[in-house]
């Protein structure tokens, strides 16, 4: 059975002409609107792409989905809206915790569609770090979180990947100075955080030297304004820097750190059973809800 999901994402990728727009019309990276893409493909059995470097081309197959495709997305989206009229208004709460930048990046479409669907339910979004959400966890303060995987360990929680990230070092594209990783321009979030601690272990083993840190800024939001007025090559998660990545703002450095792994996670307790309602918004967080 066709994902209506994938099958919207291709959609927008042949109406905008490649993956790129398409990510960032669903405030999505580049690889899983690519991922999701690849999944179609296996779900219809044939190729709907050439995956070549920089070309988005469909193959027959995929022209002929193109065609039918908005039919048959426009047509659950209308069985949907019909049956939901015939349906009670589901009341309730959901209370849903999560970092400043997943509240910033990865909420605001997930509530919106959920809101679409349950427009009675009352929801209650709580902001924090990943600390301050476990603890709310625990409490039963929160539902469900979503935070990035920062590398500690959440084994006293239920973890579900949403979505695959990594680190990346980044600038702005037109810098007034050349900069190189090594002197005081390399700004992150704090020396001791897992992932600055295995990117400095690869520059040593790459480089045979230390890597040196200029700034240690706490917030990655900040981390990004600086890059932005040519203070600094910044470390953060690359699902942070989407439009700016896209648009060609901002400039990945690669070469090393790409390895590092960012995933996004939502989490709930293991003592506690999610509730229906944070059931549902978890389907709409992975893309499994209807269209």
């Amino acid at each position: 059975m066709i994902n209506l999901y994938h099958l919207r994402y291709f959609l927008d990728a042949v109406r905008l002409g490649g993956v790129s727009p398409a990510a960032r019309k669903n405030s999505l990276t580049q690889s899983a609107v690519s991922q999701a893409i690849r999944s179609l493909e296996k779900q219809v059995g044939v190729p709907l792409v050439l995956h070549q470097r920089n070309r988005f081309q469909l193959t027959e197959a995929g022209v002929d989905l193109a065609r039918s495709g908005k039919k048959l997305l426009n047509f659950s989206i209308d069985v949907q809206d019909r049956v939901a009229k015939t349906e009670p208004v589901i009341r309730g709460e959901l209370r849903i915790g999560a970092t400043t930048t997943l509240a910033m990046t990865l909420l605001p479409k997930k509530v919106a569609r959920f809101r679409q669907l349950y427009p009675g339910v009352t929801l209650q979004i709580r902001i924090g770090n990943s600390e301050v959400i476990q603890a709310w966890l625990k409490k039963g303060s929160v539902h469900i979180g979503f935070m990035a995987d920062d590398g500690k360990g959440l084994k006293h929680l239920k973890r579900t990947k949403i979505e695959e990230s990594r680190f990346v070092l980044f600038i702005r594209r037109r810098n007034p100075t050349r900069m190189k990783l090594g002197v005081p321009s390399l700004i992150v979030s704090r020396k001791g955080r897992s992932e600055v601690r295995k990117l400095r272990s690869l520059y040593k083993k790459k480089y045979k030297r230390e890597l040196g840190i200029g700034l240690e800024i706490i917030s990655w939001e900040v981390i990004k304004s600086f890059v932005k007025a040519g203070l600094g090559v910044g470390f953060v998660p690359e699902y942070f820097l989407r439009e700016e990545l896209c648009s060609g703002e901002l400039r990945e450095l690669k070469g090393i750190g790409q390895s590092i792994p960012c995933d996004i996670l939502a989490v709930s307790s293991r003592q506690r059973p999610l509730s229906n309602l944070a059931e549902e918004f978890l389907k709409i967080a992975k893309g499994e809800a209807a269209i």
